[in-house]
């Protein structure tokens, strides 16, 4: 008789345990097999009139539409040569409902914004703003014909340069400072004397300097506008 040594006993114990493990994972799923079948076969049980009955009904509502078997084959190939444009279609038909769905619940709120928003323009007085303007857009059409365009279009870059030039700061603070010492409720009296000693002052100075720099601007403006109308006259 052959004595197996102590290291090949314990190999084959370990033998048997793996081939004991693997039978007993074999008889569970056998068992789960025969479960799954019975519950399929359950099911069939189950579905089987249901289906009988369906087909049975089927059959009748078919035979009372008296379906051209032609067409039926007409329409099938048309839907399966056409199934990925039909496809197309659906996807695009869930993106719009999707879009509606988003924008339904965007639009409550945006009205109600844009409903704020026009109550706060018209609280601020925009409204009547622009009205006023459209007025005065209204006279400026209705007094001026095409030739006065006309001229204002060959003269807007000089209008535009004389508003930038008249819009500085410092012309500005003259004019304000002009306008507040026009309406002065009581204007001081001076006499020949009070008049020299007012010279004095460097303020008038520099007002006076500026009124002469003003006319001496306004001669040459007047030579050379008549100057240009003497040329125009001789080209004609």
């Amino acid at each position: 008789m052959t004595t197996l040594a102590p290291d090949q006993v314990s190999r084959l114990e370990q033998k048997i345990d793996a081939l004991t493990d693997q039978v007993a994972m074999l008889q569970l799923e056998a068992h789960e097999a025969r479960q799954r079948r019975g519950q399929w076969n359950e099911l069939r049980d189950d579905l089987a009139p249901v289906a009988e009955a369906v087909m049975a009904r089927a059959t009748t509502e078919f035979a009372a539409l008296e379906i051209d078997a032609d067409a039926l084959t007409r329409t099938l190939r048309t839907l399966l040569a056409n199934i990925e444009i039909i496809e197309r279609l659906v996807t695009r038909l869930d993106t719009i409902e999707q879009l509606l769905s988003a924008t339904g619940e965007i639009a409550p709120s945006a009205v109600e914004k844009l409903i704020e928003g026009l109550g706060e323009i018209q609280d601020r007085g925009y409204l009547d703003f622009a009205r006023g303007g459209a007025e005065v857009v209204d006279r400026i059409v209705t007094s001026f014909d095409y030739d006065d365009i006309h001229a204002l279009g060959d003269n807007v870059v000089l209008i535009l340069n004389t508003v930038k030039e008249m819009t500085q700061p410092e012309v500005m603070h003259m004019l304000r400072r002009t306008a507040s010492a026009a309406r002065a409720d009581q204007p001081k009296e001076l006499g020949v004397f009070g008049m020299m000693r007012e010279m004095r002052d460097p303020a008038v100075k520099r007002g006076m300097g500026r009124l002469v720099g003003l006319l001496h601007s306004l001669g040459e403006t007047t030579t050379e506008t008549n100057t240009n109308q003497t040329l125009e006259t001789k080209g004609e």
